[in-house]
């Protein structure tokens, strides 16, 4: 069977709903786009922190960075923290966004291990100072945009950068200021009866009796994914057995000390059964507990989660500010549908797969199947079943990719103080797909997948590729630190030159106000 596409229906207008109709709008002008929200569904509103990715998706819709950032309240991110996830009370390491200078290096990123084994006194901290130039960025919360050839082509702001911003304002942005101007059509009203054939889907009956017809629907309905899991039946497949958090409270915090405050980067903080995001907008703070009431009942979650709010210096500085805040409880699905796209229905977002935030990979999947999905029907008059079946492949394989990563991120913690970091460490004993990177991060193979290597070494993880200290005979070879010496120093030179082109930038804060928001 072959689908038509002249006539699309995005049903859903939340983050999936309308990054996929602007997406679809801005590459098929002359298609008929249409977009059915209903306004008695509450949007999750979370979702405000992105990847580099993002930066790439709004290059492609010819977004300017400017008044995008200006009207959702966002912040640079550079970065994501990560806090108490090697041991309790850990410091906080880094993943930076961007590309390692390997430049005056004799074994690229194995360099730094050797300099570890050396000097075993070394933080892991200096991993990133050693290789990233944007590392005295996130240390000091600065940012770089006029663009020295030191730091080029390692990185650069508005490339490598992304951003931090209000979920709920992106979507009025995105639908008003973008999308409907272009052309997208837009239903409020909410979906009663559907109807359709052995082909899939042909119509929708809105409450109010207005009927939708369509060649293609979009499905954006979040977790309860109404055209592909309810309606079509595609099963879906969870994966609690190795990412167990399933529920979250957040919150809005106001600042203290917004100078202070407004980090450059998303934080991760581990505790005792899951783990804290803070992300901080130009307004406020975003705050949420990610947890698994496998160990934990709801009550309990968030008298851990006031704690911490009430204890750390980060974002409390009163006592029992918390008791003054709202929070709302979020259901998390963790997990994929067997298949994306049945028929004529192709779920994007929640509605098609979820991974729990800590690399905040959601939005990422969501704008990435949107991309997809452009690719899959442009230049064809027709989707076929092979069109489909690769979309499908690529979009779960992608999908199972990123699980990999973020199990990672546990699978080399050293925690094992409560159930909840015993069990969701343990699994690396254990043979499962999901791990395979996991032990394999160190290998030839993936020891150039810097970002594994970021999470790695700050996890605590010590040693060098195989082949790299057979090479080397490190071990029996004495002349391996006259040899590294020198390259060591030379390290140490451009350290030094980053360090002084970045104590000249401006701090986050004071170049959000003088430049985005334009405040005296």
């Amino acid at each position: 069977m072959a689908y038509k596409t002249d006539n699309i229906v995005v049903v859903g207008g939340g983050s999936a709903g309308w990054i996929t109709a602007a997406t679809l709008i801005k590459v098929f002008p002359n298609k008929n786009i249409t977009v059915v929200e209903s306004s008695e569904i509450p949007k999750i509103g979370v979702g405000e922190s992105t990847v580099q990715e993002f930066t790439s998706w709004l290059n492609l819709l010819d977004i300017d960075y400017k008044d995008f950032m200006a009207y959702t309240n966002a912040t640079y991110k550079l970065g994501i923290g990560f806090t108490n996830f090697k041991t309790v009370d850990s410091p906080t390491f880094y993943y930076p966004f961007g590309q390692p200078d390997l430049t005056d290096t004799l074994y690229g990123l194995n360099d730094w291990h050797f300099k570890k084994a050396f000097n075993s006194n070394i933080l892991e901290s200096d991993y990133l100072e050693y290789y990233y130039p944007q590392a005295g960025c996130l240390n000091n919360n600065k940012i770089i945009i006029d663009q020295p050839d030191l730091f080029y082509p390692y990185y650069k702001v508005n490339k490598d950068a992304v951003y931090q911003f209000d979920a709920s304002l992106f979507v009025k942005w995105l639908s008003i200021k973008y999308a409907i101007p272009k052309g997208v059509k837009q239903i409020i009203g909410t979906v009663g009866n559907i109807n359709g054939d052995e082909n899939g889907i042909t119509s929708l009956i809105l409450k109010d009796g207005t009927l939708v017809s369509g060649d293609l629907f979009i499905d954006c309905t979040g977790f309860k994914s109404l055209l592909l899991e309810s309606y079509l039946k595609e099963p879906f497949h969870s994966i609690k057995d190795v990412l167990p958090n399933n529920k979250a409270w957040a919150t809005h915090i106001p600042y203290s000390n917004k100078e202070k405050e407004l980090k450059n980067y998303t934080n991760c903080t581990g505790e005792k059964n899951g783990w804290v995001w803070n992300i901080p907008l130009w307004n406020r703070m975003g705050s949420g507990y990610v947890y698994s009431d496998e160990f934990v009942d709801d009550d309990t979650a968030l008298k851990e989660y006031k704690n911490y709010l009430n204890s750390t210096k980060m974002v409390y500085h009163d006592s029992n500010r918390s008791e003054v805040l709202d929070f709302k409880k979020i259901e998390i699905k963790n997990g994929y549908h067997e298949r994306f796209w049945v028929k004529n229905v192709c779920a994007i977002g929640l509605a098609a797969a979820f991974i729990e935030p800590l690399e905040s990979t959601g939005l990422m999947l969501t704008h990435e199947s949107a991309i997809d999905l452009v690719n899959t029907i442009q230049n064809r008059e027709y989707v076929t079943r092979w069109d489909i079946d690769s979309f499908n492949k690529n979009n779960v394989q992608n999908f199972k990719q990123i699980v990999q990563f973020v199990t990672h991120h546990y699978q080399l913690s050293q925690r094992d103080d409560t159930p909840y970091w015993k069990k969701i460490t343990m699994e690396k004993e254990y043979p499962n797909d999901y791990f395979e990177l996991s032990r394999q991060v160190y290998t030839d193979r993936y020891f150039t997948a810097t970002n594994w290597a970021c999470i790695a070494v700050g996890l605590g993880y010590k040693s060098v590729t195989p082949t790299i200290a057979k090479q080397s005979a490190f071990f029996r070879d004495i002349n391996q630190r006259s040899i590294l010496g020198p390259y060591f120093t030379l390290r140490d030179d451009r350290r030094k030159l980053w360090k002084n082109i970045i104590d000249k930038a401006p701090t986050h804060y004071q170049y959000l106000k003088e430049n985005i928001y334009n405040e005296n």
